[in-house]
């Protein structure tokens, strides 16, 4: 009973590993396949092992040959999927490089855009400046202009009223009148009178260019040491003196001469305000020289 048992397990193994060969399943019919032989030696049945030997050298050859083929596939997909990996490595480290140099151009960029805002703010400051210079320009002009025309406005006047003197000097000498030319020689006058009016026309010159001398000249003078100017005066003799200087006319000499008074008295003048100054006596009359005009304002 044992023994029919085991042949028929046996054959019921082969028909299932041809069944498996058939249908192309190797693996599961060389593992039956070699059931069944083991069931043949260990029954002692031995009428059927050369039939199953040779089923199985059929199967074990197309199952090595499966087998190497799937190694083979195993291979060349291991190899295929290497390179794929190893491309995909270089493709991300050039990814990677492309966008460290995208982020540097970036950063280039973003650099350029604040160094070309910081240029337009240096243009517009650079173009402010310049209007601001045409317009100090524009306001010098027209205060030359003024001025030019307001000293042929007093040279004129000086020269008509010389021509008016000239001729009732002529009329006196022609009518023999000469006590009353004599007179008028002898008058100052006039000259006093032209030179009222001569200093007038100065301060209101001066005091159009400079409207704030007289406020920034006390500034520079000590608590109690200012100067009070009377009510219908624009300047006096010691402001005229510091104006001059502050046109540039730093000559004693010229300055006595357009105030019609000594050397000494101009020096004195000016010893004196140095004295009473605020500031350094020495740096004084160069804080002077630093009031402002108008334009320059």
């Amino acid at each position: 009973i044992c023994w029919v048992a085991m042949r028929v397990k046996a054959e019921n193994r082969m028909v299932t590993a041809l069944i498996h060969y058939e249908e192309k399943k190797l693996a599961d019919a060389f593992k039956f396949t070699q059931s069944a032989i083991d069931d043949v030696i260990s029954s002692g049945i031995h009428f059927r092992a050369i039939e199953i030997y040779k089923f199985n050298s059929i199967i074990n050859t197309a199952y090595q040959t499966e087998q190497s083929r799937s190694r083979s596939n195993l291979t060349t997909f291991l190899i295929s999927t290497s390179i794929i990996l190893f491309l995909l490595v270089l493709l991300v480290i050039c990814i990677y490089i492309q966008m460290k140099k995208i982020l540097k151009i970036k950063r280039a960029l973003v650099q350029s855009n604040q160094e070309l805002l910081r240029l337009n703010d240096k243009l517009n400051n650079i173009n402010n400046q310049l209007n601001d210079t045409n317009n100090q320009l524009y306001e010098i002009s027209n205060v030359k202009e003024h001025y030019i025309a307001e000293f042929f406005d007093v040279c004129f006047s000086y020269i008509s009223k010389m021509e008016k003197y000239q001729n009732v000097l002529y009329k006196y000498a022609i009518n023999k009148y000469y006590d009353e030319l004599i007179k008028k020689l002898k008058s100052s006058a006039l000259v006093d009178e032209e030179l009222t009016a001569l200093y007038a026309r100065f301060d209101k010159v001066f005091l159009g260019l400079y409207p704030t001398f007289v406020a920034d000249f006390n500034a520079l003078l000590k608590d109690g040491e200012q100067i009070v100017l009377k009510s219908d005066a624009l300047l006096n003799r010691e402001l005229r003196i510091y104006a001059l200087l502050r046109l540039g006319i730093t000559d004693s000499g010229k300055i006595a001469n357009f105030l019609r008074c000594s050397t000494s008295t101009v020096y004195n003048y000016r010893t004196r305000m140095r004295n009473k100054a605020a500031v350094d006596r020495d740096e004084f009359e160069n804080e002077i020289m630093k009031i402002n005009s108008t334009q320059e304002k």
